[in-house]
């Protein structure tokens, strides 16, 4: 009896052991999976340089700063009338995102100069 307690506390310790060294590697599988599938994901877009991302940021900040926010056609407004007989907008909607968006793009894309290749590296013209 006392040599199966025996037995079956080695095989305990045993697969415990197993067990932590398992987990260690699985661990280890786990970040460098992650790690490749941050590489893949990554793998076709183009480089940027600081500089670069600097002019771009700009870009962006200076189609926003020049987007006229306070032009009330740009907005959808429901009003109401409120307990006091005031009248309050109760919902209040930005309607022109596209403007919006095509400000900011031709801005960004102001900054570079279309290529004549397409994504397979093959000539355009």
């Amino acid at each position: 009896m006392e040599k199966n307690k025996q037995q079956l506390e080695k095989q305990k310790e045993a697969l415990e052991l197993l067990l932590d060294t398992n987990a260690t590697d699985l661990n280890t599988y786990n970040s460098d999976l992650e790690a490749v599938k941050k590489q893949l994901k990554e793998i076709n877009k183009p480089e940027i340089t600081t500089y670069q991302m600097d002019e771009i940021t700009e870009a962006i900040e200076m189609a926003v700063d020049q987007f006229d926010f306070t032009d009330s056609d740009n907005w959808d407004l429901e009003y109401e009338i409120d307990y006091d007989g005031r009248v309050n907008v109760s919902n209040m909607e930005f309607n022109t995102i596209t403007n919006l968006q095509e400000e900011i793009s031709e801005k960004v894309l102001e900054l570079f100069k279309e290529s004549e290749l397409d994504l397979n590296g093959d000539s355009n013209a």
